[in-house]
């Protein structure tokens, strides 16, 4: 069974820190958000193996499902802005005599 602490932490860390990481303007400061992140997750999950609550793979597969939803999550948001700021342009019909 995954562990939901280390799946919650992959998808709450990576929404936080990829919302954090659209205002920041400094490739440093993406970077090391993102690394926060990924320490933030990491040591969750480590620290449910390391407390005896979940065996190592109940962690790694909590971290692939929380990485899989991360990516849908933000996938949908991508394509959200795109749709919102490019809107299709109108299909014209046949023109009216």
């Amino acid at each position: 069974m995954p562990s939901g602490h280390s799946l919650n932490s992959v998808v709450i860390a990576g929404i936080v820190a990829y919302l954090v990481i659209l205002r920041l303007t400094t490739a440093r400061a993406r970077i090391l958000t993102g690394v926060a992140a990924a320490v933030f997750a990491a040591t969750m999950g480590l620290s449910r193996v390391y407390l005896g609550h979940h065996w190592l793979t109940d962690v790694l597969g909590a971290w692939a499902l929380g990485a899989a939803w991360l990516a849908l999550v933000i996938t949908a948001h991508r394509l959200y802005l795109t749709t919102r700021v490019h809107p299709p342009a109108p299909v014209s019909g046949p023109a009216r005599p």
